[in-house]
């Protein structure tokens, strides 16, 4: 994640967005790590008790994880009235988007990080069953 936000703070039109966009890559490297190649379940966060035993699952899984991958492919451009960005963000596990993300609840302690995803960029899309997010975000 540092190396990509010193890439963004390289490019001049991205440099004042880049706590937003650090937030949405760090929201959704986050997803894919812990639930497409982890294979974690965020149920498990509905208490704070819940929450610590997610975190200690998450520090057994990332030892004991043999291989897997996650990449990021980022674009910048420009339109009329518009500058995007759009990441692509894809993992070598089975994916991490079991349901729509309408279906995702709001508990206390999980289920925040697609709607916040959603509040911050122009849209949210996930292709090859989870597998890849296609994040765009807008700014005039």
């Amino acid at each position: 994640m540092p190396i990509l936000l010193q890439v963004i703070n390289e490019v001049p039109p991205l440099r004042v967005h880049s706590s937003r966009i650090y937030t949405i890559l760090s929201e959704i490297f986050s997803n894919v790590l812990e639930h497409g190649l982890l294979k974690l379940d965020s149920k498990i966060k509905t208490s704070a008790d819940g929450f610590h035993d997610y975190y200690e699952q998450r520090k057994r899984a990332l030892l004991s994880l043999k291989e897997g991958c996650i990449s990021f492919d980022l674009s910048f451009f420009d339109e009329k009235e518009a500058r995007f960005l759009k990441i692509l963000m894809k993992d070598s596990g089975n994916g991490f988007v079991e349901k729509p993300p309408s279906d995702i609840g709001t508990e206390e302690y999980c289920g925040r990080g697609i709607p916040l995803l959603r509040s911050l960029c122009h849209s949210v899309t996930y292709l090859e069953g989870g597998r890849v997010c296609e994040i765009v975000y807008r700014w005039r």
